[in-house]
């Protein structure tokens, strides 16, 4: 099997395939190739996707769980790939690739085409295609694209044997690239009404795949599309124009039984009306059972649900464990992760008891955490656990936030109706949602909104923020509008695409250990071992974490400074550490020394040998930075005082920056003086809202002004520029951490107009490097008209600032070196420590232990969802 990521030049080393060559399917987006495999000579197929299309995760996830699906009336999946090359302007590309079993026979179409005479063949294939839809209804999945081009026959004595093809894909098309809007492809004579109206508030169910058969079987028995196609010069309007008028009750009449009343049943404008299985439309078809159950079919592969002999096990210890029970059919399929916010005393824990209708128990804790409540409702024809996540209200879990908020959750923004929302206040949430949880889908809700006055303007934010599903009017204490609630989360459901389909049964699997885990981690080696053991390779392993995290099952994060071992931790494991640790500091005392853990932290949570596990999850935040001598104090620029002390600023010729947002994240500025910190000097100032950073001769004075949601810098030395350039990394780096951050960074206009205005043009920088690059001398000002000298703008001097083809490698500065002696002159005139190091390395941040460089993966495992974790 090819790994995840190829090169084109690999692909082509296990498969042989010739671009050339015959076709099967041809569009912008897919095309499918006869190709062999070179390992053993199997015949394939090779389906390419366009990688610019499709979410390549969520490619991975589906390409992983039909690669376990087996029925004779599907075709099987043997591999996939994600295939990297460069074009000929050197551009990276890259294709989606799944390796399809090469079916032989005919393709659906051309029987379709050549006409159906014989009934028992015809039922033959019919029961077939229900067969293989059943399968995959059953495994919580639909095809979404049933056409007659996805059907492929195989012909055997006596009849033809009917396979499902391009199944499991179709729904990750960018929903923005599709004609319809909608979440789908498909072709527009098959296509249910409610895909092609792409109407968010009516259910998309697994039948749209039963109207598609519908229209096959009509077309089979009449030879005419039902209503209209696109080869007959028909457009998607006026298709659905005659599902909506047209009446098919006249020619149902000249068709006979039982097809008559399978396509009465199939073509039902309502989607909660029309056949709601496959087998439904089986046992018109064939009244006695014409399918086996699910446990005796030895194709299938049975579902598994692990329970732990004992309490011993579920410890997950290192020696061999004894096989698991084994129950068909597991409970729950699935899991979403549903985040409640808001400000305090708007009613957001007795929202979530109504919602699910379990009382949240208050345990006796002195520290903030959050409320994890399980509930468990119907979706796609699964069993779905929602996570419903409710933090509790204390001012520490705002600095908390970038733990436990993600992408791929459904937020509800709760808000007091009864006192008017404050459009500030929702505004705040709303930017702080898509900093972290990026497009995910919210709803908010208006809780006491019969007690309010005035109505809500949902279209004031809507247009901000469009991730923004509906406004739900609602009252925590009488219950009213939480069956409309629960709907609207429902709907968003559909958003959550990993949700379309129910997890593999050992991810199931995997997840029943880690749910009856008694620690609040286990390493994650451990973690490996378990997966291994319910046959789940690499690369699934790191997919399964990703998804746990978004489902609020546990808490899983990068740590690209340490190399040790990687843990997985309930989510308060957290909020009590930062807690226990923000109750010890202070503006007055902003340090923490190591060994000052052991009295601050719980003994039995936080082992001394935790402590370090600890700290480095803090540094991976950015919410400390180690100082002194010995590495072994950390400063928490979260606590620095907020005056800001008086330092001498001797130059005035400054370059002046300035980086404007459209919101201003609190933690934003003390994360950014955690990345500069390695340029400052022992005499450097730095307080809460500002830090004054050295470089050489260079200086810069970095200040953080809240109220107008900026930050200003002014940059003294002769390289000033240069010096810019490097802290804009820095700025850089942090803004990529939030999602859909605004920001405009610029250099202030010095002409004499904007001068004496106060109000100067704001230069971009980004425009400012082209210019230079392309050796501009000037730049125009709008406000005043006048061409600004761009050397006296940013303080250049000339023939300066103008980037290097390779900044900062080594082999071009060692090509201009052209004898030991003048290497040894040049070394000799720098400042070279006596161990070794340089300046510039000196100034580094250092890791907290070992040399690191490589990639640390941290899990945290909320283990228990049905209490207050």
């Amino acid at each position: 099997m090819p790994s995840k990521i190829v090169h084109i030049d690999k692909f082509r080393e296990l498969y042989e395939f010739d671009p050339g060559s015959y076709s099967l399917e041809a569009n912008k987006r897919t095309k499918v190739y006869e190709g062999s495999r070179r390992a053993d000579g199997k015949a394939v197929w090779i389906r390419v996707n366009d990688g610019r299309e499709i979410n390549q995760q969520l490619f991975e996830l589906e390409a992983l769980k039909t690669l376990q699906y087996e029925h004779e009336n599907l075709q099987a999946y043997l591999d996939y790939a994600i295939v990297r090359s460069r074009n000929f302007l050197n551009e990276e590309a890259h294709w989606l690739v799944s390796i399809e079993e090469r079916l032989e026979g005919i393709p659906f179409t051309h029987w379709k085409k050549a006409g159906v005479s014989d009934k028992k063949v015809l039922d033959q294939v019919l029961v077939g295609l229900l067969k293989g839809l059943d399968y995959l209804h059953e495994e919580g999945i639909f095809h979404g694209n049933l056409i007659p081009e996805n059907i492929f026959l195989q012909q055997l004595e006596g009849g033809y044997t009917p396979r499902l093809m391009n199944y499991g894909f179709t729904r990750l098309f960018d929903a923005k690239k599709t004609s319809s809007g909608n979440l789908f492809i498909g072709s527009s004579g098959y296509m249910s009404p409610e895909k092609i109206a792409a109407n968010r508030k009516l259910p998309v169910l697994s039948n749209i795949d039963l109207w598609g058969f519908g229209v096959i079987l009509y077309e089979l028995v009449t030879g005419e599309a039902p209503f209209g196609s696109k080869q007959a010069g028909y457009s998607l309007a006026r298709i659905f124009d005659n599902i909506l008028h047209l009446r098919l009750s006249r020619s149902l009449k000249h068709i006979k039984q039982p097809y008559r009343e399978l396509i009465s049943r199939c073509l039902v404008l309502d989607p909660l009306k029309r056949a709601q299985s496959a087998a439904e439309l089986l046992e018109i078809l064939q009244p006695s059972p014409v399918l086996p159950s699910r446990q005796a079919a030895p194709q299938q592969k049975p579902r598994i649900k692990i329970v732990p002999r004992n309490r011993e096990e579920a410890r997950l210890p290192e020696q061999e464990e004894q096989a698991p029970h084994i129950q068909l059919e597991p409970r729950v399929h699935n899991y979403a992760r549903v985040i409640v916010v808001g400000d305090v005393g708007v009613g957001k824990s007795t929202l979530v008891e109504k919602i699910t209708g379990q009382k949240i128990e208050e345990q006796e804790q002195h520290f903030p955490g959050i409320n994890i409540t399980a509930f468990q409702c119907h979706y796609l024809g699964q069993q779905v656990q929602l996570n419903f996540w409710d933090f509790k209200d204390h001012p520490v879990m705002h600095h908390l936030q970038q733990f436990f908020l993600s992408e791929n959750c459904i937020f509800l923004l709760v808000c007091n109706a009864r006192e008017q929302a404050d459009p500030s206040k929702l505004r705040h949430w709303l930017n702080i949602i898509k900093s972290y949880g990026a497009d995910s889908p919210v709803i908010l809700v208006a809780n006491q909104f019969q007690e309010s006055k005035q109505d809500m303007d949902e279209y004031l934010f809507l247009r901000e923020f469009p991730s923004i599903r509906a406004l739900v009017p609602t009252s925590a204490k009488t219950g009213e509008g939480m069956e409309k609630l629960m709907a609207e989360i429902k709907s968003a459901m559909g958003r959550l695409l990993y949700l379309q389909n129910p997890l593999p049964p050992n991810w199931l699997a995997v997840i029943e250990r880690l749910q009856q885990a008694e620690d609040s981690f286990i390493e994650f080696s451990q973690y490996r071992k378990l997966c291994r053991k319910l046959g789940i390779s690499e690369i699934e392993q790191e997919t399964l974490a990703s998804s746990l995290h978004y489902m609020g099952l546990m808490l899983y994060y990068y740590d690209q400074v340490s190399h040790q071992p990687t843990t997985v931790l309930e989510p308060d494991w957290i909020a009590q550490g930062v807690y226990s640790i923000f109750s010890y500091l202070s503006h007055e005392r902003p340090v923490l020394a190591f060994e000052e853990l052991r009295n601050i932290l719980d003994p039995i949570e936080f082992p001394p040998e935790k402590h370090i596990e600890f700290i480095r999850l803090l540094r991976r935040f950015q919410l400390c930075f180690p100082i002194g001598e010995q590495q072994t104090q950390y400063l928490f620029p979260l606590f620095l005082p907020h005056e800001q002390p008086p330092y001498p600023w001797e130059s005035k010729n400054d370059l002046l920056v300035e980086y404007h947002y459209d919101y201003l994240p609190k933690n934003l500025f003390p994360q950014l003086i955690v990345k500069l910190h390695g340029y400052k000097e022992a005499k450097d100032p730095f307080w809460r809202h500002g830090i004054v950073i050295t470089e050489e001769d260079k200086r810069a004075e970095i200040i953080e002004m809240p109220e107008k949601k900026q930050i200003r810098l002014r940059i003294s030395g002769k390289h000033a520029f240069d010096f810019l350039r490097d802290i804009h990394v820095k700025f850089e780096h942090i803004h990529l951490q939030y999602h859909g951050l605004r920001v405009q960074a610029g250099i202030p206009c010095n002409c004499q107009h904007c001068i004496h205005n106060g109000q100067p043009q704001l230069f971009d920088y980004h425009t400012i490097e082209k210019y230079l690059e392309m050796d501009r001398s000037g730049i125009e000002c709008y406000k005043s008209g006048q061409r600004v000298n761009l050397a006296s703008l940013i303080k250049l001097e000339e023939g300066k600032g103008k980037k290097a083809s390779n900044p900062g490698l080594v082999s071009d500065w060692l090509h201009s070196v052209k004898s030991i002696t003048q290497l040894k002159s040049i070394l000799s005139s720098q400042s070279i420590s006596p161990s070794g190091s340089s300046k510039e390395s000196e100034r580094q941040p250092q890791p907290l232990y070992g040399q690191g460089g490589a990639t640390k993966r941290i899990l945290f495992l909320a283990s228990n969802p049905n209490h207050t974790a």
